[in-house]
Order: C-alpha cells, then sequence, then structure tokens
C-alpha cells in the first residue's frame, strides 16, 4: 500500500506534466492559424499597395504631361 501511495504524486505530476502538453498543443495550432492568418494578410495587403501605388503613378503621370502642355501653350 506504501508503494502506491509513494508513486500517487509522481502519477499527479505526470498527468500535469500530460495535461499541460495538450495545452501546448492546442496553443500551438492556434499559433499556426493565426500565422497563415497573418501571412496571407501580408500578401493581400502588398498586393493592394503595389495595385494603389501603379493607379496613382499612372495618374500622376497623366497629370504631369498635361501640365507641361499647358506650360508649353502658356509661353
Amino acid at each position: 500500500m506504501s508503494a502506491i501511495a509513494g508513486n500517487l504524486p509522481v502519477l499527479e505530476a505526470d498527468g500535469k506534466i500530460q495535461h499541460d502538453m495538450e495545452e501546448l498543443a492546442v496553443l500551438y495550432t492556434r499559433f499556426k492559424l493565426l500565422l497563415a492568418e497573418l501571412e496571407k494578410c501580408t500578401k493581400d495587403y502588398e498586393l493592394k499597395k503595389k495595385s494603389t501605388r501603379s493607379v496613382l503613378h499612372k495618374r500622376i503621370r497623366m497629370l504631369t504631361t498635361k501640365m507641361q502642355k499647358e506650360n508649353m501653350l502658356l509661353r
């Protein structure tokens, strides 16, 4: 009986360790999901930024050309 009672703290510690490991596995899975979502958002952001800059630069070039033509006409 004393041998079983002596192993009880060890069994409880093992159970706690196993429970903590399961919690870590769940947290790691959530982390990986959030990381994948963040990477997707980053990629979407970069694509949108590139697209927006492209449109802006095109408009700026058009305005610059128009202003240069108007300046030539005013001279």
